[in-house]
């Protein structure tokens, strides 16, 4: 007698088995395998984690010099949930789902300060400054 809701771990591979649903599986995913994960895998999220980094780090940058920092905010964040997205439609866990929306907003909002600090440094020199007193001078004619 065959079991017909054996999966890949147990060696049966059946169109018509039923997929996990327990909480593990949903927070963590459905990769049931032994030993290393394949090589396929490891490719593609290399690919992913260092392809979506550059893009965020690259338009940030891109951001700071140029002048448009809200744009290139809100592009990071788009680019963060969308590769979220596409994890989502490939079955990842829920937890690796959310590091990389976090990761990638943090990331798209931290790189353009550190970016903008490293030009200011770079172009002059850098102080700290209180203002103590504050004179508004209204001229004749003018707007």
């Amino acid at each position: 007698m065959t079991d017909s809701h054996t999966g890949p771990e147990q060696g049966g591979d059946q169109s018509g088995a039923i997929p996990d649903t327990s909480c593990r599986t949903l927070m963590w995913g459905p990769a049931n395998f032994r030993g290393a994960p394949p090589k396929r895998l490891l490719l593609e999220g290399a690919v992913l984690g260092t392809g979506l980094s550059g893009l965020i780090t690259g338009s940030a940058v891109s951001g700071v010099l140029t002048g448009h920092r809200l744009p290139v905010l809100v592009t990071g964040i788009v680019l963060a949930l969308g590769t979220a997205v596409y994890l989502f439609f490939t079955h990842a866990g829920r937890v690796l789902l959310i590091l990389v929306a976090l990761l990638g907003a943090v990331l798209s909002w931290w790189v353009p300060r550190v970016t903008a600090e490293a030009v200011l440094a770079e172009r002059g020199e850098a102080r700290s400054v209180v203002v103590t007193e504050v004179h508004e001078h209204r001229y004749e004619g003018r707007d």
